[in-house]
């Protein structure tokens, strides 16, 4: 029987999802990679988690998980990004 966690879902406004999605690129750019991100990356949630997903033309360049910690939102970049988030 595979677990599923459930987590309280993380409630984001609209500048938040914008800071995030900023962030997101700002780390994009910094770990040295070249390709820029289109319109099309965004905040997503999936089963009360969030995530930043950075795409382009060819597909998703990054993933980048949103963890709630006591001083504010932190981003993580996930090498294995949920299958769900990978198309």
């Amino acid at each position: 029987m595979p677990f599923d966690p459930k987590y309280e879902p993380l409630e984001l406004t609209a500048p938040q999802r914008a800071d995030l999605l900023q962030r997101a690129k700002v780390a994009w750019f910094k770990a040295g990679e070249s390709r820029n991100p289109t319109e099309a990356s965004g905040v997503h949630t999936r089963k009360g988690l969030a995530y930043v997903v950075l795409r382009d033309g060819a597909g998703v360049l990054a993933v980048y998980r949103v963890r709630q910690l006591e001083a504010g939102l932190m981003l993580r970049r996930m090498l294995r990004p949920p299958a769900t988030l990978r198309d």
